[in-house]
């Protein structure tokens, strides 16, 4: 990636990432957070096919470990997803960041019920072991029940499991 393209790709995620932002998204910024993204790709189903979703789990603000200390508090959920051939955490995030650019900007993609498309979120990705962890969190805490409640309508249920997987 070119020095200007990671320019780019990192101020959009900064933008998005404000939960606060001063004006939404426009067509413009979303087409450059989708750039080389195939259009196929821009539902984000990736991140939220229930059949890859192993664990959802709740992220809660952290407790300083001293007064001294500063952490940044955020509510929402982890998605642990299994991997699949050619995956990475860096394309799974870029994928979430296109989506929910897709989202937020007018004439974009509609609004759907998936914890991606919670206006104030902000995800991070890690790889897992042999999968990924998507986090979705906003430092408002009605905003991260919001998206954990979504969340959880994705979380494997008794009896669903594949595990051929």
């Amino acid at each position: 990636m070119s020095p200007m393209a990671f320019a780019v790709v990192s101020s959009l995620a900064m933008m998005l990432q404000a939960s606060n932002a001063a004006k939404p998204p426009s067509a413009q910024d979303a087409k450059l957070a989708c750039r080389d993204i195939p259009a196929a790709e821009w539902s984000g189903t990736a991140l939220t096919n229930p059949q890859d979703v192993r664990a959802v789990q709740e992220i809660k603000p952290e407790t300083p470990g001293s007064e001294t200390e500063t952490i940044v508090q955020r509510w929402g959920a982890r998605i642990v997803l299994r991997a699949q051939p050619g995956m990475t955490a860096e394309w799974l995030r870029r994928v979430a960041e296109c989506h929910m650019a897709q989202v937020a900007a007018p004439g974009g993609l509609p609004a759907t019920p998936s914890p991606l498309d919670v206006k104030g979120a902000s995800v991070s990705v890690q790889s897992a072991g042999d999968g990924f962890a998507v986090d979705l969190t906003s430092s408002d805490p009605k905003v991260g029940r919001q998206i954990l409640a979504r969340a959880q309508t994705l979380a494997p249920q008794a009896g669903r499991r594949d595990e051929s997987r």
